[in-house]
């Protein structure tokens, strides 16, 4: 279950571990490592809003999708903010 990247992306992404440290912000989008697309396209997904959807775990950082599924990625991943 795909998000769709509408309106303007941030210009310098986050990373998964300043999210969370300090929240992930509205409109949050990013790649899933788990998943690909037709051709082996990247699959974005919608992050939940807030402190607690983005979280240490050992050394990745636990993401929590719109959907309440959740993920793990490396510190350094990117999301994106996408404005409307």
């Amino acid at each position: 279950m795909g998000c769709q990247r509408m309106g303007k992306m941030s210009k310098r992404p986050l990373t998964a571990k300043r999210a969370a440290r300090h929240g992930v912000p509205k409109g949050a989008q990013t790649t899933t490592p788990y998943q690909s697309g037709p051709h082996g396209s990247k699959v974005w997904v919608c992050l939940r809003e807030g402190r607690d959807s983005a979280r240490r775990v050992g050394c990745h950082i636990e993401l929590t999708r719109d959907d309440g599924h959740v993920f793990l990625v490396q510190p350094l991943h990117p999301i994106f903010v996408v404005r409307q």
